[in-house]
C-alpha cells in the first residue's frame, strides 16, 4: 500500500483498515433480523440485512487514518493529497529588505 495523507489531521504514512465495530454492526444487524426470520417464517426479512452488507461493503471498504481514524485519506501523489501538503506547509513568509531604511522604522 503506497503512502497516504489525511485530509483531516494531516497524517502522512500507512493507512490501517478500518477497526472491528464495523464488523459488529454487521453482525448485530444480521443477529436481530436473521431471528426476525426465524421466529416469523419470512424470508424476505432477510433483504434488509443482506442489503445493508452490500451497501456497507461497496462505501465503506476504505482505510482509515490511525491518528484520527478519519476516512478521508487520499494517494500522497494525487492532485488531492499535493493540495493537502501544500496546505501543511502554509504560505511562504513575505520577503523583507532590512537593508531599506524605511524597513528599520
Amino acid at each position: 500500500m503506497t503512502d497516504r495523507v489525511c485530509k483531516s489531521c494531516g497524517y502522512v504514512g500507512k493507512a490501517e483498515h478500518q477497526s472491528w465495530g464495523t464488523f459488529v454492526v454487521d453482525a448485530f444487524m444480521w443477529l436481530i433480523f436473521g431471528s426476525l426470520t426465524l421466529f416469523s417464517g419470512l424470508l424476505f426479512v432477510l433483504i434488509i440485512p443482506l442489503a445493508w452488507t452490500v451497501y456497507h461493503l461497496a462505501l465503506f471498504s476504505n482505510t482509515q487514518c490511525p491518528k484520527c481514524e478519519s476516512l478521508d485519506m487520499v494517494s500522497l501523489h494525487s492532485k488531492k493529497g499535493q493540495a493537502v501538503l501544500e496546505h501543511q506547509r502554509g504560505y511562504p513568509e513575505p520577503w523583507h529588505d532590512n537593508n531599506h531604511p524605511a524597513a528599520s522604522h
